[in-house]
């Protein structure tokens, strides 16, 4: 360590399976008093260990019985006066893995450590991967290296300190955990996706989509899911993302793995096929902009629908103010009357129905002008659900219609209420016989007079 300079730390990795070893390092300070080492369950914030480091590295033996969690590794020199620009480099977090996945709950979420580390030392030359209209922004960052941990927004703790209060025992992976992460997936019913999930690799795209196909479900309580495509390197410690094809040499290689929106060629891969929205269409709030969030609301377009189930809504009422932004996802939609349908020109999923519905247009002003949708869809044999927003985890304590329609989500697709089945398409609106010809689904009702409609699962007029 060299004097002078304030205590850094980091890991080896962003996860580590109950009952394993995690390497950390520190660096910078004077160590000749000892360094402090306290790690804290990040969503209870109960104190699980002290112990003290006397050298260069200093590692941790996991012990099994700590539950499978998001943790926070703190390092302190006794009468360090930190500078206040150090962006908590001291502390290094890191989740708890499940020793045996799916054993104590059938229901894994991942937190997004891929987007905390490109956010890391934003706008720094050669340093942070954003902003992306700087020249000189960096195209490879280490997870080996001081720093990477939640924004100051905290977008993903609502719902990480929520989920116990409400008696759901979920397991915590990384996110980069899911590159290769067939194995790892397999024993679980649902992923949760929450927050703000930026960037996302190949292999970790690859692994979700198959394991929604094989049967697996997902929920997004997200949104801006997977804009850039990443690719890890220095197995696993590297990840780069040049957000340009002219700059990335992969693009000469293997088109498929460069470095740019996944929308964008020459990737040609939309995160709506896997996700069913974009923030394409979405809107953002930034900086001083983001107090609008507090003022908007979604609008039930579809209160019949399994996900409202016990919330007492109606179509065309609003629920869930204050948790749309700071980005939220939209999805191309054509109207017919009220009722909104996605039209997937935009590579949104033909089978995608929609829930609700906000207009952010006048986001413009503060950011990004949009929408926000909500839904959910089939993705082969698995249900994909879409909550279309980053803040969704900061209502759930207050609201309790937010509350109820994360609670079907995760009862229905965690598999505790998986339901008969059968999925409400509408109202049945005195229907008495149904049959199915030329891709027109038709109807008699009880006054004897013809209908038909589309087949499709929204909850289309007749």
């Amino acid at each position: 360590m060299t004097t002078g300079e304030p205590l850094r730390a980091w890991a080896d990795r962003t996860s580590c399976v109950q009952g394993g070893r995690l390497a950390f390092h520190l660096t910078g300070a004077d160590r000749s008093t000892g360094v402090r080492v306290r790690v804290f369950d990040g969503l209870s914030d109960e104190l699980l260990l002290t112990a003290a480091a006397t050298g260069p590295d200093w590692t941790l033996d996991v012990p099994p019985e700590w539950p499978s969690s998001l943790c926070r590794a703190a390092f302190d020199v006794p009468g360090e006066d930190r500078p206040t620009t150090d962006e908590a480099e001291h502390e290094v977090w890191f989740v708890v893995r499940a020793a045996r996945p799916g054993t104590a709950s059938r229901i894994l979420v991942t937190v997004p450590f891929a987007t905390w580390r490109a956010y890391t030392h934003a706008g720094q030359e050669h340093r942070g991967l954003y902003y992306s209209e700087q020249p000189h922004r960096a195209a490879r960052v280490s997870f080996a290296s001081p720093g990477g941990g939640p924004p100051p927004e905290r977008w993903e703790e609502g719902l990480l300190r929520w989920l116990p209060t409400a008696g759901y025992p979920v397991d915590l992976c990384s996110g980069l955990d899911l590159h290769g992460g067939d194995e790892l997936l397999s024993p679980y019913r649902l992923l949760v996706v929450n927050g703000h999930d930026e960037y996302w690799s190949m292999e970790m795209r690859d692994s979700v989509e198959a394991f929604a196909r094989r049967g697996g479900n997902v929920a997004f309580f997200a949104a801006n899911t997977a804009w850039w495509q990443m690719r890890l390197e220095d197995d696993g410690r590297t990840m780069v993302c040049h957000r340009d094809a002219l700059t990335d040499p992969m693009t000469a290689i293997d088109p498929r793995r460069t470095t740019v929106e996944w929308s964008s060629s020459p990737v040609d891969r939309p995160e709506n096929t896997m996700t069913g929205l974009s923030f394409r269409r979405g809107a953002g709030a930034w900086g001083e902009g983001m107090a609008v969030m507090r003022k908007d609301a979604y609008t039930a377009r579809f209160a019949g629908h399994w996900a409202f189930a016990g919330t007492g809504l109606a179509d065309g009422e609003p629920f869930a103010r204050g948790a749309l932004g700071y980005e939220t996802d939209a999805c191309d939609l054509e109207w017919t009357g009220e009722v909104p349908r996605a039209t997937g020109v935009d590579g949104t999923p033909g089978s995608f129905v929609v829930l609700a519905t906000a207009d952010l247009r006048h986001w413009r002003e503060y950011g990004q002008g949009g929408a926000a949708t909500m839904g959910v869809f089939r993705l082969g044999a698995g249900t994909v659900f879409n909550a279309g927003t980053i803040n969704w985890g900061s209502v759930l304590a207050d609201d309790p219609v937010a509350d109820r329609i994360t609670r079907n989500v995760l009862d229905r697709l965690g598999g505790t209420a998986p339901g008969d089945g059968w999925e409400a398409a509408g109202d049945p609106d005195d229907v008495h016989a149904l049959a199915v010809c030329a891709n027109t689904l038709f109807g008699v009702d009880g006054r004897g007079r013809l209908l038909c409609r589309e087949p499709s699962g929204q909850n289309l007029p007749w």
